[in-house]
Formats: C-alpha cells, sequence, structure tokens
C-alpha cells in the first residue's frame, strides 16, 4: 500500500546499474529532509561529476542549515563530494564553514561536540587545514559539559596527531567524571595506550561506589575490557550495595549479561521476589519472565505473575455499531504465524543491540500470548517492536510490522496515531483473513478517547467494500474527536499515503472526500 520511498528507489539504482540515474532522478524529486538527501548524493557520487550531483550538494547543504537536529553530516558529505568527484576544493571549504555556523548557533537539543570534532576532522583529512582543525577542536572544548565531551575531544586530538592535547583531555574528562562516566574514562585512556592509567580510574571508581548503579557500571567496563575476574569482583560489590527490589534485579540482569552463571541469577532474582512490592506489577511481571527467560524455570513465589490475555485490558463501555470486537483474535493468529527470522528481524532492529535479550522476550510473548497486567510493556522488547513500527516503503516486511504494531496498540497506554496507519497498511498488504482480524482489534480499542481506531477501521472496511453503511457511522463518530488529530503526529505522511492509496480509489464519495480532507488534504 506504502509508496515508494527515497531510500527504495536508492536501493533499486545499485541493484540496476543500467537505470541508475533514472531511479536517483525519482529518489532526488521525492527526498524530504537531510537524511533521505545524503542517501542520495552518495549514490549519485558514486555514479561520477554531474549537474545532478552539483544540484543535489547545494540542496543537502540548504537542508543541512534548516535541520535544527543536524550537527556535522550533512556539510562533511557535501564538502567530501566537492573535493571528489567535483573538484572544487574552495566549494568545499565554504561547505565547512557552513558548517561551523550551523554549529554555532544555539540549540537546545544538545551541545555539538561531536560536530565539531567531525568537522575539524574533515578539515585535515579533505584539505590539510590545520588551522582550521584547531578552531574547531577550540570550540569542541568549549562546549564540553562533561566527561564523555571531553572523552570525544581527546579522540579528535589523537585521531590528529596531538597526543599531548589528547592527554590532558583525557585528564580534565577523569576530573569531571561522575560516577556513571567512569566507563567513559577508562575508555579514552585504553584509546590512548595507558591501561595501567584505565584500570586505576575503574579501581578507584568501584572503591568509591555507594550506589548498586555505580558499581553495575565498572562491571560492564571491566567486562567490556575482557576482564572478567575485574568484573565479577564488580558483580559482587553491587550485589552488597543492592537494597531493593528493582536494585537486586538489576544485578540478576547484570549477572546473566555477564555469564556469570545460573546460581548467581537466581540468588539475586530470589531477592528481588523476596522484596518486591505486592502492587509493583511491572517488576513483578519482570522478575517473572526473566526467571523463566534467564533460568527456564517457573518462579514459584506466591507473587507471581506472567501477564494478562490482551482482552483484560480493553474493557470498553460499549460496542461499535456493526463492528464485532476481539482484543485477541489477530494477536493470537500473528503469533501462530509469525516465525524465527521474522522476530529475529523485529528483534535487530535496534542496530542488532541486545539482539538475544529482545529475541528471548518476542519469543516468550508469542508462546504465552500474555501481556503485562499494567499494560506497560518493557524495554526487552518494547524498544525493537516501535522501532520495527516506523519501516516505510517497498521492503517492509508486513508480517513483522503488523505483529509489532498489533503489541503496540493493544497496551492501553499507546499513542495509537502513530500505530494504527501502520497496522491498517501491514494488514491490507497481507490480505487474507488479516484485514478482518485487524476490524476486531481496532473495534476494541480505547475509541471513544481517541479516533485513530475509528479511521484505521473506517480505511481497513473501505478497502474492503467500498459502499460499507457502517463507514460513514464510523467517520460521525470520528468527527467529534479531530480537533487537533495529527497536528503534532510523526505519523501524519503515513496517514496521508494510506488515505490516498484507499479513499483515493472511491473519490467522489462522501465518506472518501471526509477522510481525503482531514487525513490527505
Amino acid at each position: 500500500m506504502g509508496r515508494l520511498t527515497a531510500e527504495d528507489l536508492v536501493v533499486r539504482a545499485s541493484a540496476d546499474p543500467a537505470s541508475a540515474r533514472e531511479h536517483l532522478a525519482q529518489a532526488a524529486e521525492i527526498a524530504a529532509g537531510v537524511h533521505e538527501l545524503r542517501a542520495v548524493l552518495q549514490a549519485e557520487a558514486a555514479l561520477g561529476a554531474s549537474e545532478a550531483l552539483w544540484a543535489l550538494a547545494a540542496r543537502t547543504l540548504d537542508a543541512a542549515e534548516h535541520d535544527e537536529l543536524e550537527q556535522s553530516h550533512g556539510f562533511v558529505d557535501v564538502a567530501r563530494i566537492l573535493v571528489d568527484p567535483l573538484g572544487d576544493r574552495e566549494g568545499a571549504a565554504a561547505a565547512l564553514r557552513r558548517g561551523e555556523a550551523h554549529l554555532g548557533r544555539p540549540s537546545d537539543w544538545t551541545a555539538p561536540v561531536w560536530g565539531w570534532c567531525d568537522v575539524a576532522r574533515a578539515w585535515v583529512e579533505l584539505l590539510g587545514a590545520r588551522a582550521d582543525a584547531e578552531r574547531c577542536l577550540g570550540e569542541a572544548e568549549a562546549a564540553c559539559e562533561g566527561a564523555h565531551d571531553f572523552g570525544i575531544v581527546a579522540e579528535a586530538r589523537q585521531e590528529l596527531g596531538d597526543e599531548a592535547g589528547a592527554r590532558g583531555l583525557a585528564e580534565r574528562a577523569e576530573a569531571v567524571a561522575s560516577p556513571a562516566e567512569v566507563w567513559t574514562v577508562a575508555n579514552g585512556w585504553r584509546a590512548l595506550g595507558d591501561d595501567a592509567a584505565a584500570d586505576e580510574a575503574l579501581r578507584g571508581a568501584l572503591a568509591r561506589a555507594t550506589l548498586t548503579d555505580e558499581a553495575i557500571v565498572v562491571a560492564r567496563a571491566w567486562a567490556s575490557h575482557e576482564r572478567p575476574d575485574e568484573a565479577a569482583s564488580a558483580v559482587r560489590t553491587a550485589s552488597e550495595l543492592a537494597r531493593t527490589a528493582g536494585e537486586h534485579f538489576d544485578v540478576a540482569r547484570l549477572c546473566h549479561e555477564l555469564g556469570q552463571g545460573a546460581g548467581a541469577v537466581r540468588a539475586s532474582l530470589q531477592q528481588a521476589g523476596a522484596l518486591v512490592d505486592a502492587e509493583d506489577l511491572s517488576l513483578r511481571t519482570e522478575i517473572t519472565t526473566c526467571w523463566s527467560r534467564w533460568l527456564g524455570e517457573a518462579w514459584s513465589s506466591p507473587l507471581a505473575l506472567a501477564g494478562v490475555r490482551p482482552s483484560a485490558l480493553h474493557r470498553l463501555p460499549r460496542p461499535l455499531p456493526g463492528v464485532a470486537a476481539d482484543a485477541d483474535a489477530l494477536f493470537d493468529r500473528l503469533r501462530e504465524r509469525i516465525d524465527e527470522p521474522a522476530l529475529r528481524r523485529i528483534a535487530a532492529a535496534d542496530y542488532g543491540a541486545e539482539l538475544e535479550e529482545h529475541l528471548a522476550a518476542l519469543r516468550q510473548l508469542c508462546a504465552s500470548g500474555l501481556l503485562p497486567p499494567d499494560g506497560v510493556l518493557p524495554w526487552h522488547p518494547h524498544e525493537v517492536l516501535a522501532l520495527t513500527r516506523w519501516a516505510r516503503g517497498e521492503r517492509v516486511d508486513h508480517l513483522g510490522r503488523l505483529f509489532a504494531t498489533t503489541v503496540l496498540a493493544l497496551l492501553p497506554g499507546a499513542e495509537l496515531d502513530s500505530i494504527v496507519p501502520y497496522l491498517v497498511d501491514s494488514a491490507l498488504a497481507l490480505g487474507g483473513e488479516l484485514p478482518p482480524l485487524a476490524q476486531t482489534t481496532l473495534a476494541a480499542l480505547r475509541w471513544r478517547d481517541d479516533p485513530s481506531a475509528l479511521l484505521g477501521l473506517a480505511l481497513l472496511r473501505m478497502a474492503a467494500r467500498p459502499d460499507d453503511e457502517v463507514v460513514p457511522v464510523l467517520l460521525d463518530l470520528a468527527a467529534e474527536r479531530m480537533d487537533g488529530f495529527l497536528e503534532y503526529s510523526s505519523a501524519a505522511t503515513q496517514w496521508a499515503d494510506l488515505t490516498r492509496a484507499v479513499a483515493g480509489q472511491r473519490a467522489g464519495s462522501e465518506a472518501a472526500e471526509r477522510l481525503l480532507g482531514w487525513l490527505a488534504p
């Protein structure tokens, strides 16, 4: 159902060299924002100098200047391409200066330390301009707000051959480091080849630790430096400092993460279980599920509570007219249909971070058919489900995205406006039994408070039968709740694309015109 994205066309250009420029011309037409323009720019540059490349370079610079979140990528990419293949060194210098001007503007988002360092590297790498690089590094140092920032500048100075300056910054980083930043400090010293200073920083931090979280940071740092004995010592300190159920649970997670053995994991989970408040449903559920996931055992505590069926979280005061409501049906069918490769793709959505932990949580979700009794899904697997939801274009894994959006939509506190259009799009793309099942799920959601479910239902029913008599009823109910809808939604483009694909085929009907006017003006 979704339209081609600029990224889709870049992929097509790579796979079809004979038509690459045609695909990239289409990509350039629809590219929006610096991220998409950079992708098209780099693909076009691989084909050599052209008028299209000059135009893309100019557009990318303009987009970078108008993007509040952009630090340096767009400016550096353009400068690199102006040097090669376009051969315009003066233009490259101008692009980097524009980057500096952008970084110098006040921002409420972040101190642009990394961006200044990136531009400094570009001055040296592309143009051999060390004086310009030094100016940027000076700005980076002035913007530093903590140990992490000083570490970034130290790394840049080392890469550019200033060993003395890098060591001085590493010392400043250690001097201002909070306990949570000692890992950054140790990494900086190891990057400078001073393992003794790194070890001293970690040992000192552990000796001073008064909180479980501080010892956990040290343990993870030792483990990342492949020092298992020191990591085990820090784990023991973390366990000794733990006082609350949540702290013992964090230690249990650390033991599991670092491979400390089932005995250590079980001991910390037992302590967490003994202290957890009977009313803390989120933590009780996490202890229960992680006991099963990490140890392959059932938690025997009388407080154990693995979860509830989705239907238990959705008790509507009255049903929608003409639409059956069932919060379980689509979820259960997707649990049966989704396979291990699809689950692994979802688990890898956060650039592969913590893949196995996310995958284990997804497997358990499918096997149990249960959601947390308080409707709050833990980070594993909520983060990767949320990231999977945003997939767009022709390469979407619709089964994976439908599973992800269904689980997210069933959480009572979900922001439905950013979930429903993706759910509907994937249900329609897959077809068969899934669009009708998706209707029953949407009908079970909180349509009295949020028009998203009503609009999604209307689109599903209109796609199945253009003259469906229920659609006008749904739209009348939605009209009462449309004030401000999508004003700040991150899914406005998806709503518009979906609505044009469905209602656009029925242009002229009153229901279609209402949908187009609301969602795809």
